[in-house]
């Protein structure tokens, strides 16, 4: 299995069994989604995430969006005490 076959799957159980957030990418929409951005995707400071608007909904592709992980963070603890 490849490399990135391995984090799509880490992904999408993460999103789906974990945190219970539907996934509505296949591999190669994935792929398709991070393109060149791939290479820097992962889940430390500077790096890129699969963002969610509003940190609501499914992963989808007209539903998400690339930032990174601190950008993330602080967006998804807004309103949070």
């Amino acid at each position: 299995m490849s490399n990135y076959r391995m984090r799509y799957n880490s992904q999408k159980c993460s999103a789906t069994k974990h945190r219970n957030i539907e996934w509505h990418f296949t591999f190669d929409t994935w792929m398709d989604w991070w393109g060149d951005d791939i290479v820097n995707r992962g889940c430390r400071k500077g790096q890129l995430v699969m963002a969610r608007y509003g940190d609501q909904g499914p992963y989808h592709p007209n539903n998400v969006y690339k930032c990174k992980m601190e950008e993330n963070t602080k967006d998804g603890n807004i309103g949070k005490k």
